[in-house]
């Protein structure tokens, strides 16, 4: 984009922070960067829509043994004035045959849809309402885990690199499905609980970024039960400027309203902002 004074600046327009008056870019070597828009020349037209999607995929023959696996990613980001939605998806799919064997299993089935809207009450403060769904059909207790919350969310700390914010609110939480759900008390129903949600956003450099959601849950069932899913994931871009990466991701899951109540998965991912 050109300034009024004819500089040029080259950098990843922050949607989050920007609006129909004011530009935040990230700029490989100053970092955030807040412009108005009478300062620009040339404009870059506002997007109120902005998002990205990433795939990755492996396979595996030893032995006789064959496995394979495919993975996606996508996340898309709507913001006008005070207004903000977030969607985030995921899904994980995986086969593997023994050698001998005509018949193919399936290790890996899950996924994840997170659908996030705030209200911008003042610079810090806005009032959310989420809905986290995770599905992992290997799951013999708890297929389905939903968690719907509202509430108010606070950013910590924000500077031209770094990000935090916590939300926090009353929410139901309800687990349902799996081939042993109605033998356990616990499955098929839904409790109040309240959730703590932790984000932050880290741009390490030009190349690396960093962003870890924790969201800490305590259901209220047999006094408080808590359970907890830790996401990060590795932003790798090859320049400022371009719009491919590569990901590297990591979630781990506590759930002990579930069967099995732990579970952890790492994935990469080769992307493209849309």
């Amino acid at each position: 984009m050109t300034l009024q004074n004819g500089d040029i600046l080259h950098g990843m327009i922050n949607l989050e922070e920007s609006s129909d008056d004011v530009v935040v870019i990230t700029h490989p070597q100053l970092g955030k960067l807040k412009l108005d828009r009478s300062q620009l020349k040339t404009r870059p037209e506002y997007k109120s829509w902005q998002g990205s999607l990433a795939l990755g995929m492996n396979g595996s023959n030893t032995g006789g043994d064959r496995s394979g696996s495919s993975s996606l990613t996508t996340k898309w980001i709507y913001k006008k004035d005070v207004h903000q939605f977030k969607i985030d998806g995921n899904w994980n799919y995986g086969l593997s045959r023994d050698q001998g064997d005509s018949d193919i299993s399936i290790d890996t089935n899950k996924g994840g849809l997170i659908l996030r809207y705030d209200q911008q009450l003042n610079d810090r403060l806005t009032g959310f309402a989420s809905s986290d769904y995770l599905m992992d059909a290997m799951n013999t207790v708890g297929v389905h885990d939903q968690t719907i919350s509202v509430g108010l969310g606070y950013t910590l700390f924000k500077n031209n690199r770094t990000n935090i914010k916590v939300s926090i609110g009353p929410s139901i939480q309800s687990l349902f499905g799996g081939k042993k759900c109605n033998e356990d008390s616990h499955c098929g129903r839904s409790y109040l609980a309240s959730t703590l949600t932790t984000e932050i956003n880290w741009l390490i450099n030009q190349y690396f970024s960093i962003n870890i959601v924790d969201r800490l849950s305590g259901a209220y069932v047999n006094g408080i039960t808590p359970s907890n899913v830790l996401s990060a994931a590795l932003k790798i871009r090859p320049d400022s400027n371009s719009k491919i990466f590569t990901t590297l991701n990591l979630q781990t899951t506590y759930q002990p309203l579930q069967s099995p109540i732990t579970d952890n998965h790492f994935s990469a991912h080769i992307g493209t902002d849309l």
